[in-house]
């Protein structure tokens, strides 16, 4: 399970502490009694929005890979994503395109597979559970408010959060992490895009459970020997690495 394997992570990696401010027990009262109705409205905007990935980078760094008479590289996409059940769904999206230089050699090879080439996929989820979550006390959800408000995204640090966060018998766990290269001029192929937002809500003494989560991954493979810059396709892999850094889940 998801949560399962977020639980580990979190144990067995150590990264610098960031203090979060306590909930303030100042607030009027109105205001720490709507936490579990914010809550909701938020799991409820994140099942309902669209997934943030609609491919369109693909048709533009495509237009690009002509210029006046000569088509330096072609991009096409893979209907049948290597390793992959589920490629199509409302929580789930999976692609895969190659790209590929018109040398003289790749001209005579039909098989795009065979083709000398760089293969990108993308697979973006999104996932919301509850199990009796309007059982978990207002003040746990006002905590969790509270770590999605304050908390910031750590980027390339690995697992943020070593230990959970606790109110009382129940945990909050809270995974805002991004992975990329720093640097888009020198691009490694080997790296990719990776963000993940994730929250949930759990007590060993009660079942009741609230999760709610975003994750999107960029990988790139390059296949045989791929002139990238003479065939103007390293542009067109920094536009792609940009465009899936750029994205944001918006929990708010």
């Amino acid at each position: 399970m998801w949560f399962d394997i977020l639980k580990n992570e979190m144990r067995t990696v150590n990264l610098p502490k960031f203090k979060v401010k306590p909930f303030d027990v100042n607030k009027p009262d109105e205001d720490k009694d709507d936490c579990k109705d914010r809550m909701f409205a938020l799991q409820n905007k994140i099942q309902n929005t669209p997934l943030y990935d609609d491919n369109s980078i693909f048709d533009k760094v495509s237009n690009e890979g002509k210029d006046g008479g000569i088509e330096y590289y072609r991009v096409t996409r893979e209907p049948s994503p290597t390793g992959y059940v589920e490629k199509r769904g409302p929580d789930h999206f999976v692609s895969q395109f190659y790209i590929y230089p018109n040398t003289g050699t790749n001209a005579q090879i039909k098989d795009v597979k065979k083709k000398s080439r760089i293969t990108i996929t993308v697979e973006e989820t999104r996932y919301t559970m509850n199990k009796q979550a309007e059982q978990i006390p207002e003040e746990v959800y006002c905590r969790a408010l509270d770590l999605i408000a304050q908390v910031p995204t750590v980027v390339n640090g690995g697992s943020f959060i070593k230990e959970t966060y606790k109110v009382g018998d129940w945990e909050i766990y809270y995974d805002p992490r991004e992975y990329y290269g720093e640097n888009l001029v020198n691009l490694s192929l080997r790296d990719g895009v990776s963000k993940r937002k994730g929250l949930h809500i759990h007590s060993d003494k009660y079942p009741y459970e609230f999760h709610m989560s975003n994750s999107i991954t960029l990988g790139v493979i390059e296949w045989g020997s791929v002139p990238i810059e003479e065939y103007r396709i390293d542009d067109a892999l920094k536009q792609i690495k940009k465009h899936y850094k750029d994205i944001e889940f918006k929990w708010n």
